[in-house]
């Protein structure tokens, strides 16, 4: 089989340019900067905007393996990746798009599991979803790397505060229920009883013949 070697050397520039395109963009002030440029200004849709450009770019350099040869690099690259997805997840909140900051926290804490800033972001999405016990697993998490975290022992009470009355207020709704049940039935049999009973008196005098 015989190889076009232009044709190969068009992949290879192809390939080249492209990865040269999200590194300039990547590593461009517009890249992540202006994002946090928008979102001081409370612009949040924006600062998504170019922060998902940047956070783009991450994961098209990452899946390409163009740093395999360069660790540090490509430790760098993974580090960026996660300050963008703490940086998403908080901006989603903002915007009470609670499931994508959720979305991105996690990936944030893919990269590392003990990340407080993505802890923070998902389990103040979670409260928001009234997600109370997952919540608070999450607020545990942070606590255990720093047990006395003002921040996430509030989420953590306030969690538990939600969850207590949660499940009073099931309580209550299923006890009303179950009361307004049997008084019905109770009223239904009542009723039945004092019914008069129909008396067939053809078939009474057939009986007797």
């Amino acid at each position: 089989m015989t190889v076009d070697i232009s044709d190969e050397m068009d992949r290879n520039t192809n390939f080249a340019e492209a990865q040269n395109s999200h590194s300039n963009e990547l590593f461009s002030p517009s890249a992540k900067e202006k994002g946090n440029e928008e979102y001081n200004n409370k612009e949040y849709e924006k600062a998504i905007e170019h922060w998902l450009r940047a956070y783009r770019s991450c994961c098209y350099i990452l899946s390409k393996n163009v740093y395999s040869d360069a660790p540090e690099k490509d430790k760098e690259i993974r580090v960026l990746k996660m300050q963008l997805d703490t940086n998403l997840s908080i901006a989603y909140i903002k915007l009470q798009d609670y499931s994508n900051a959720i979305h991105y926290a996690n990936k944030a804490l893919e990269y590392e599991p003990n990340n407080l800033k993505a802890l923070h972001h998902k389990s103040v999405a979670l409260f928001e979803l009234c997600e109370y016990q997952t919540c608070i697993d999450c607020t545990e998490i942070a606590l255990k790397t720093e047990p006395n975290n003002s921040l996430f022992k509030r989420i953590r009470y306030e969690a538990a505060l939600k969850q207590k009355q949660y499940i009073s207020k099931s309580k209550r709704i299923v006890s009303f229920r179950f009361f307004k049940c049997r008084n019905l039935t109770s009223d239904r049999v009542r009723r039945y009883s004092a019914a008069p009973v129909p008396v067939n008196l053809k078939k009474i005098q057939e009986m007797t013949g």
